[in-house]
């Protein structure tokens, strides 16, 4: 059975939207390594707003979260971790949710988040980026 894929993009500034990580080149990249490993992209889900927004008071991210809740993807794919989220708490509490709904998560920077170490991994990564 292939697995369904959901990819999930974020911009907030006007120069993130006109550069590599816009909207439609995070989107790319993410098409691309879901073709690459077999799954079947079933929907894909982008906001325009701060990644210090919690996920699930996003637009999109709700939509993304009721798309899980309900059982329609099998996995996530983002980007880049700071497309997640910029805040901490938010993003281990975003993968917890989703990877006890049995969701895989890929973060392309990072790979496949599968642990707390990687989570903890994953911060790091998306604080040295930041700053």
């Amino acid at each position: 059975m292939t697995k369904r894929a959901a990819i999930y993009a974020r911009v907030n500034t006007v120069k993130q939207i006109e550069s590599k990580y816009s909207l439609e080149g995070q989107i790319e990249s993410c098409k691309q390594f879901a073709a690459e490993n077999g799954f079947n992209v079933v929907d894909i889900f982008q906001d325009e707003i701060s990644g210090k927004t919690r996920f699930i008071d996003r637009p999109a991210g709700l939509k993304l979260y009721l798309a899980i809740e309900v059982g329609l993807v099998d996995i996530v794919i983002v980007d880049r971790v700071y497309r997640l989220s910029r805040d901490v708490l938010d993003y281990v509490t975003t993968v917890q949710a989703w990877s006890q709904e049995g969701v895989e998560i890929y973060v392309l920077d990072v790979g496949r988040v599968t642990t707390e170490f990687g989570i903890r991994k994953d911060i790091l990564k998306a604080i040295n980026d930041y700053g």
